[in-house]
């Protein structure tokens, strides 16, 4: 499309080059998002089900189809940090 290599794309994008151009420098993509299967919502709903700690991160993982190390993720406060209540770690320790 621009006529450039891969290379270049990431030495623009990691701020390496073009820095004198407004918005260059900060990462504009920091990692592949692949298949999302959570949103917001359900992110909320899983914290509160962390908080209220009758299941096991198992069974929350069951309910939302996603793996275990993904609620592991959302009660360390690894992933979905934007999300209200997502941030810090939730239990203390893991079931």
């Amino acid at each position: 499309m621009f006529d450039v290599s891969f290379q270049m794309i990431r030495v623009i994008n990691d701020g390496e080059a073009w820095t004198d151009i407004e918005g260059v420098g900060s990462k504009i993509r920091t990692r592949k998002r692949g298949n999302v299967k959570l949103n917001e919502t359900q992110v909320v709903e899983i914290r509160d089900l962390l908080v209220n700690r009758k299941l096991t991160f198992k069974q929350i993982a069951e309910m939302f189809d996603v793996s275990v190390f993904t609620i592991y993720s959302i009660n360390k406060g690894k992933i979905w940090t934007h999300v209200e209540g997502i941030g810090s770690r939730i239990r203390t320790k893991t079931q």
